[in-house]
């Protein structure tokens, strides 16, 4: 049972004892990371970045863009060329970057959009990383997530990524 719809029965249900006992399975940890889920939510700042790489061939010249949100307003932007990449380098790259702009600037709980669905995918653990070269790039988005109460990593279509994608395009014309 997901968050989303753990809250959906709680609501109908309005007790949290009327949940459990309709689902055995959920432990006291599930239910309390739940509501620290959303009294995070609530008490923070809702922080969303978005993120992209992008190669002008591959490998060609590369780049990414980052942007980061605050309360839905950005509030910083990075457009920058990485050298000579695969496309799949840069979206790592860009992720990369991203984290470490959101740790530099204080935040701990950041959600991430990125289009790439092979990043997206292998990060949180359904696909394996296979290539030696996106291994070390993977690790270092893991070691990044260790520093985060909570951090989502989410896919999303390339036309809701739209602003990353132009700042990671335009960094590849060095």
């Amino acid at each position: 049972m997901n968050i989303s719809d753990f809250f959906k029965e709680l609501k109908k249900k309005q007790s949290v004892d009327a949940v459990k006992l309709s689902h055995p399975e959920l432990t006291n940890k599930d239910i309390e990371s739940f509501f620290d889920k959303v009294i995070n939510y609530f008490e923070e700042d809702n922080v969303e970045m978005y993120v992209d790489g992008a190669s002008a061939s591959n490998p060609g010249k590369a780049g990414i863009g980052v942007v980061l949100k605050v309360n839905g307003k950005s509030v910083k932007k990075i457009s920058k060329p990485i050298g000579v990449a695969t496309n799949n380098v840069a979206e790592y790259t860009a992720l990369i970057e991203g984290l470490n702009l959101a740790l530099l600037e204080g935040f701990r709980s950041l959600r991430v959009y990125s289009d790439s669905e092979l990043v997206v995918r292998q990060i949180n653990g359904s696909y394996k990383v296979k290539d030696k070269n996106l291994l070390k790039l993977y690790k270092q988005v893991k070691g990044l997530e260790k520093q985060f109460s909570n951090l989502e990593i989410i896919h999303v279509n390339r036309e809701n990524n739209k602003e990353a994608d132009k700042l990671a395009k335009s960094a590849t014309l060095f």
